[in-house]
């Protein structure tokens, strides 16, 4: 691309008019600051990632059982996979995908020990099951 500031702002135009196109009002929802370009507050943004670590920590602070397996369920659930999958060639986003997915399967294991404890009355670790 000869002018990419160019091939930027038809991109921004067309996101423009397809967000139109699907029934939101005529507004501004993307600007830019500083060269950079941003999300106005009129499209709010949900990143699951964070969303996953914050029920994660919640559930790991708990102390009541029930709901900390309600937490540790709600944060496995949330978990979509691997984060930024096509970016794992990169140092940052590799380390971050390998830390949700520690994440995840210590939600897992977790839940699974509160269930196992519910229905047996008797808690037990994956080392003493085998």
């Amino acid at each position: 691309m000869e002018n990419r500031h160019q091939a930027l702002q038809t991109i921004i135009y067309k996101a423009k008019k397809k967000l139109k196109k699907m029934g939101l009002p005529d507004a501004k929802y993307i600007v830019l600051k500083n060269g950079v370009y941003y999300w106005t507050a009129q499209i709010p943004v949900v990143e699951d990632a964070a969303v996953f670590v914050r029920l994660y920590r919640q559930a790991e602070a708990c102390m009541e059982e029930e709901k900390r397996l309600k937490l540790y369920l709600k944060a496995c659930y949330t978990y979509t996979g691997e984060f930024l999958a096509t970016h794992t060639a990169v140092l940052w986003a590799s380390a971050e995908a390998r830390r949700y997915r520690k994440q995840f399967c210590e939600c897992v294991e977790n839940a699974a020990f509160i269930i196992r404890k519910k229905r047996t009355g008797r808690a037990w670790k994956n080392s003493e099951v085998m």
